[in-house]
C-alpha cells in the first residue's frame, strides 16, 4: 500500500541523480577549501579532484564553474599565503579572546589580544623579543 502512494517518486530517478552529482561537486569543492583554504594552486587540484569522477553534463559544467571561480581567487593569493575560505576561524578566535577577557578581567584587554596571536602564528623568544623591540614594518 505504501508502495503505491509513493510510486511517483520513482519518476525523479534522474532528478535525484543530477542533484546527487551537483551535491557531489558542492561537497569536494567544500570541503577541501575548508582544510586547505585558497592558495596559488587551489584551483588546478580542485579540478583534478573533480574530474575523478564521472558527472553528468549540467554536473560538469557547474565543476567547471567552480573552478573557474577558484582560479580567478587563486590568482589574487601570492605564493606564501593561504586565504580562509569563511569568517568561521576568526570568529573562533574572537570569541576565544572576548571569553579569556571575561576570565581574566584584571589583568586587562592587553593579554587577551597577545592570547589570540599566540594562537595564530608559531611564538618563540626570538619572535616576542622582536616585537617588543622594533617598529613594525605596517605602522610606519
Amino acid at each position: 500500500m505504501i508502495f503505491k502512494e509513493f510510486v511517483w517518486v520513482f519518476g525523479l530517478a534522474d532528478d535525484i541523480k543530477q542533484f546527487h552529482q551537483l551535491w557531489q561537486v558542492t561537497s569536494i569543492s567544500r570541503d577541501f577549501i575548508r582544510n586547505y583554504g585558497i592558495q596559488t594552486d587551489t584551483a588546478e587540484i580542485l579540478s583534478k579532484k573533480l574530474h575523478l569522477l564521472s558527472f553528468d553534463f549540467r554536473a560538469q559544467i557547474f565543476a567547471n564553474k567552480i573552478v573557474q571561480f577558484f582560479s580567478e581567487e587563486s590568482a589574487k593569493v601570492n605564493s606564501n599565503e593561504r586565504l580562509l575560505d569563511s569568517s568561521e576561524i576568526i570568529e573562533f578566535l574572537i570569541g576565544l579572546v572576548k571569553y579569556h577577557a571575561n576570565t581574566q578581567s584584571r589583568s586587562g584587554f592587553t593579554s587577551s589580544i597577545l592570547m589570540a596571536s599566540a594562537l595564530t602564528d608559531e611564538i618563540n623568544e626570538q619572535i616576542v623579543l622582536d616585537s617588543m623591540t622594533k617598529k613594525l614594518k605596517w605602522l610606519i
